[in-house]
């Protein structure tokens, strides 16, 4: 996503210097949408933290979690759905 004429989100990650976290919706479409940007974010050469799927009120839980489970299988990324994000 272009930030400037010159800039785009992969420039501002390089500039924090921080591993990227990439946070999704957890419902329909969300596979192939979280998929094609964690390659995106390997092709830009930055480390990947991990996804977030964020599930809303009303998505079905099964669906979710099978969605994060499809994720991790074809990423090896680690995967947490809010709000079951470990105590830091």
């Amino acid at each position: 996503m272009p930030l400037t004429q010159t800039a785009d989100t992969a420039t501002l990650a390089r500039l924090c210097g921080l591993p990227v976290l990439v946070v999704a919706r957890g419902g329909l479409g969300t596979i192939n949408h979280t998929l094609l940007t964690v390659q995106a974010v390997a092709a830009d050469g930055l480390d990947l933290a991990g996804v977030v799927l964020s599930a809303r009120a009303g998505d079905d839980s099964a669906f979710v979690e099978s969605n994060a489970t499809q994720i991790r299988a074809r990423s090896a990324v680690k995967v947490w759905i809010w709000p079951e994000l470990p105590a830091l």
